[in-house]
């Protein structure tokens, strides 16, 4: 059965006419007749996979409100795939484990929950890929927790590149302790509708977020994105940067927020955002928040947006490319920043064609 629930919400309310404190989402739920093709795990490095997920304690550490409740319980209640990724104190991988989730006509409507737990001492990169088949109507909707146990290193990347009949709905969780480092990237390209948010707690004294998203908005796409950072444990460490690129008539929100908790002494967080606008009916909403319990901290925060850059453009011009080769030069500088610390080539490759096949369409 469909139900109706309220995600993204803003942690304070703020001035409701731009309508950006949440959003009403209707999910439905998975078949459970998907085949085997449609979630596949590659685990080179044969980590602990489980299909049983434990008690993650995300509501003992005073982070449960990070996922809505109604969205966990539905998720609960119609997921088709659940996996516990564990990877063991002190392990080194080598090369990354990947899923690949395929939506297509034959299993339109998927949802998984997934738990990442790094132990101690740990590094590895887990790989996250989302596909539909094209002219098929389908939806995604899925939660992912991460536990970051002291000392451990993890590389977290997304990409979401749904059809344009597709809805997409994702939720990232993570809880970081002491002296551990989490990286986050995560690429929204495709979806006529993407629903996306990610929610870190950094617990312990010295926890490192680094979070890095991407975004390509075209035709009539309609991009709601939420991110945040919550600095707990002393000296805890947070980035989180945003490029993306808007044309058509499609419609983003980002809300991106940086939240010092009392207790969180000689902590340190930037939150910044660039968008390239290509059109002039692209609608762009940024919502940078910041929130402080605790004076010894330092937060800073930035959004800026703009077209191109008609000086930059004469220069480019002039040298004999063409214009429709300068969009894509300045397109791919907006996003080299993020680029260059993805270590999969393929997914940077990925990321590139989608922004040129979408300036060959011209945005449409």
């Amino acid at each position: 059965m469909s139900q109706s629930i309220v995600i993204n919400r803003m942690p304070v309310r703020v001035w409701r006419r731009p309508r950006v404190n949440e959003i009403e989402v209707l999910l439905n739920p998975a078949q459970s007749s998907a085949s085997p093709e449609s979630f596949v795990i590659e685990n080179p490095e044969e980590l602990m996979l489980s299909r049983q997920i434990p008690e993650t304690g995300f509501k003992n550490r005073g982070a449960d409100y990070f996922v809505p409740e109604a969205l966990s319980a539905f998720i609960a209640g119609s997921a088709a795939q659940r996996h516990h990724i564990r990877i063991p104190r002190g392990y080194a991988q080598a090369a990354p484990l990947v899923i690949t989730c395929r939506l297509s006509g034959a299993a339109p409507v998927q949802s998984e929950e997934l738990y990442i737990q790094a132990e101690e001492g740990s590094k590895a990169c887990v790989i996250i890929k989302y596909y539909g088949e094209d002219g098929t109507p389908a939806e995604h909707t899925g939660i992912t927790r991460v536990t970051c146990a002291p000392g451990s290193e993890l590389h977290l990347i997304k990409l979401q590149s749904l059809n344009k009949q597709a809805t997409h709905t994702d939720a990232v969780e993570a809880i970081v302790d002491a002296k551990a480092s989490l990286t986050i990237t995560m690429a929204e390209l495709g979806a006529a509708v993407s629903n996306a948010s990610c929610s870190v707690q950094l617990a312990g004294e010295s926890a490192q977020l680094k979070l890095d998203v991407l975004y390509l908005g075209d035709g009539d796409r309609k991009l709601d994105m939420t991110y945040r950072a919550e600095h707990r444990g002393k000296k805890t460490l947070s980035d989180i940067k945003a490029r993306g690129i808007l044309h058509g008539t499609s419609h983003k929100v980002l809300r991106d927020t940086l939240d010092f908790v009392k207790g969180a002494s000689g902590s340190k967080g930037r939150e910044e955002e660039s968008v390239l606008l290509l059109g002039s009916k692209a609608r762009n909403i940024s919502v940078p928040l910041l929130l402080c319990g605790e004076h010894d901290v330092e937060g800073a925060h930035a959004a800026s947006s703009g077209r191109l850059d008609e000086d930059v453009m004469f220069y480019i011009l002039s040298r004999g490319i063409s214009e429709e080769d300068a969009r894509k030069l300045v397109a791919k500088a907006s996003f080299d920043v993020i680029l260059e610390d993805i270590p999969d080539e393929q997914i940077r490759e990925e990321i590139m064609a989608a922004v040129e096949e979408s300036i060959d369409r011209r945005g449409e």
